[in-house]
């Protein structure tokens, strides 16, 4: 063998201990409580991110009520934005992501998901 082979050996096995692991994603979540689980070669991670919202109720009323109600619909949807950017900075570099839950809080992440992956490409 000549010595142009052990070097190209050499660089191999630099190259070849640099470890890189798919990251399989798995996310429960409802507008109180989010489960993600995590699946790469090493094995799998569990993480619980609560929101510390309580369930959102609408309610029908007068018109000096609907100036209240749209500053809990304002504070709310503010809360629900910020546990959303939180549940996103846990999952961001995983190669796919599956979501599923009751209600509507996965089809919103869904959403924030899609906008955001033309920022974060």
């Amino acid at each position: 063998m000549g010595g142009s082979d052990r070097i190209d050996n050499s660089v191999s096995n630099l190259i070849g201990k640099e470890e890189v692991y798919e990251k399989n994603v798995g996310i429960w979540i409802d507008h109180r409580k989010t489960l993600i689980v995590s699946v790469t070669d090493k094995g799998e991670e569990k993480s619980l991110i609560r929101s510390g919202l309580e369930e959102h109720v609408r309610y029908s009323g007068a018109a000096q009520e609907d100036s209240a109600e749209n500053q809990r619909d304002t504070r709310f949807t503010g809360h629900l934005n910020k546990y959303y950017d939180h549940v996103i900075s846990c999952i961001r570099d995983a190669e796919s992501v599956l979501i599923f839950g009751p209600g509507k809080a996965k089809v919103e992440l869904e959403k924030r998901l899609e906008r955001e992956s033309h920022i974060y490409p």
